[in-house]
């Protein structure tokens, strides 16, 4: 069962050999791997548009899931960034 939060992250790519982390406030979460990538259509009634959502696998074996809007030309993430949104331990 997920649970649920909503916590700015800001990912940090895979360099040198090194994977790569996410940054939520001072804690550092190092990334195993991408699981999977989609696009949700947002509440377009109440002006939302696309988000791009990430399942990743950290190293402490935890799921988490990160999301982050996107431009209708199809991938720039918005001011605003990436969430973390929910984690599966």
């Amino acid at each position: 069962m997920p649970r649920l939060v909503d916590l700015p992250v800001r990912r940090l790519p895979p360099s040198g050999g090194r994977p790569g982390a996410l940054l939520v406030g001072r804690r550092r979460m190092m990334v195993r791997r991408l699981l999977e990538r989609w696009r949700e259509s947002g509440e377009w009634w109440e002006g939302e548009g696309e988000r791009e959502v990430e399942r990743l696998l950290l190293a402490d074996g935890a799921v988490v899931e990160i999301s982050a809007a996107v431009d209708a030309s199809g991938g720039v993430v918005l001011e605003g960034g990436w969430r973390l949104v929910a984690r599966f331990d």
